[in-house]
């Protein structure tokens, strides 16, 4: 009897006791659980810094090693960096010279340049005046001065075609320059207004390092702009070197009116952290990215070409001579044809002709049959070699010869 009281007694403390044990069991399963979590935790902790480190280092070698030589064209100009406005008064050109209204202009005592400003060529009789303007493809770079375009096809005509090329030209400092020429009193009676396909892009610039990062900051122009139903000449091309107020207006300009200056803000930042870099570039290779070639779909850019070029007939009407537009495919255009496809400039060729009709006569250097990989100086690169600037002039004397025989 007692000892069953005695039993029955312990029942409930045996019972705490176990109540006790599972609650002491589950605190320790709690804390074995949590020290689980914090090392699963710090191990996710440690692979996430390894993973970034060894992304950041990868993204450095490439950048460094890689990245920097293959797409340099693509890196961001810091605009407001003190270096930005520090290049722009440094002339580094020895064959241009600054120029307040162009932008740069031919430097007279260069080898290359005659007195008046144009390529050095073989003085030939002058039976019909013919003048050519443009860009370093009517100029010539990479070919001596009797394999340029002008004088090739002052053979062919056998009267001499003076050549006002200018590196970096776009057609409307071209049609600027024509212009100054003109009001001097130079009368000539065929003027070829020529371009390489890639020019739509300087149409739209105002800063060239905007447009092509590895050029120098000088290098600045007007440009065309159209507000409501105008057109307007926009020049804040500073005397150089440029004051500081100079500066600021120029840059207010490109900001408004320079289309690579908000491409350029698109642009990766080279440099640490490297990884933040590579994240920049694949989204704005992937996405964001804007290539002259693009622009021949570009509203903004083809009207300001068509304009130009209305420009040009309009100085033909007024000063009577006759307008001749080549425009000299790219590297990128023959490599397209190459594989079946039409030229970047092909469409925009054929609008003009059809929009100017007689006004103004258009050449297409793409109907003359040649070697493709001859074209330019080296294999789908480069300017046009001595072979090219043969086929260029064919095409225009084929093509003004109809024309001057009627």
């Amino acid at each position: 009897m007692f000892q069953g009281v005695q039993e029955n007694s312990w029942r409930p403390q045996a019972r705490g006791n176990t109540l006790i044990s599972k609650l002491l069991g589950t605190s320790v399963m709690s804390r074995r659980a949590s020290n689980m979590n914090v090392k699963t935790l710090a191990t996710y902790a440690v692979l996430l810094t390894v993973t970034i480190l060894v992304f950041e280092g990868v993204s450095a070698i490439f950048w460094n090693q890689y990245g920097i030589h293959r797409i340099p064209y693509h890196f961001q100009v810091n605009t407001r960096s003190p270096q930005f406005a520090i290049d722009a008064k440094n002339w580094t050109s020895k064959i241009g010279v600054p120029d307040p209204v162009l932008g740069w202009s031919p430097n007279r005592e260069h080898p290359w340049i005659t007195k008046d400003g144009r390529r050095q060529s073989l003085t030939l009789p002058t039976t019909r005046p013919t003048s050519a303007y443009g860009d370093s493809f009517v100029f010539g770079d990479e070919v001596a001065n009797e394999e340029t375009f002008p004088h090739q096809l002052s053979l062919l005509v056998g009267s001499s075609v003076k050549n006002y090329g200018v590196g970096g030209y776009g057609p409307d400092q071209a049609i600027i320059r024509l212009k100054r020429h003109l009001d001097a009193g130079q009368r000539p009676e065929i003027v070829i207004l020529g371009m390489a396909s890639e020019n739509i892009a300087r149409v739209v610039n105002v800063i060239r390092r905007l447009y092509i990062p590895l050029e120098g900051v000088s290098h600045v122009k007007p440009i065309f702009v159209k507000e409501g139903s105008r057109w307007r000449l926009i020049n804040s091309v500073p005397d150089w070197p440029p004051t500081v107020n100079a500066w600021e207006t120029l840059m207010k300009t490109a900001r408004k009116h320079d289309l690579w200056y908000a491409q350029n803000e698109s642009r990766p930042i080279l440099g640490f952290p490297y990884s933040l870099t590579t994240i920049q570039a694949i989204k704005f290779l992937g996405f964001d990215v804007l290539r002259w070639q693009d622009l021949y779909e570009n509203e903004r850019a083809l009207s300001t070409l068509r304009y130009v070029l209305r420009r040009f007939v309009e100085l033909s009407e007024h000063y009577e001579f006759l307008p001749v537009f080549v425009a000299v495919p790219m590297p990128e255009d023959l490599l397209r044809l190459r594989s079946g496809k039409e030229a970047y400039f092909s469409k925009f060729l054929k609008a003009v002709d059809g929009e100017f009709g007689d006004a103004l006569l258009v050449v297409d250097v793409l109907g003359q049959s040649f070697d493709l990989e001859r074209f330019h100086v080296r294999p789908f690169a480069g300017h046009a070699s001595a072979y090219g600037n043969r086929v260029i002039a064919a095409a225009i004397h084929e093509r003004t010869r109809l024309v001057i025989d009627d």
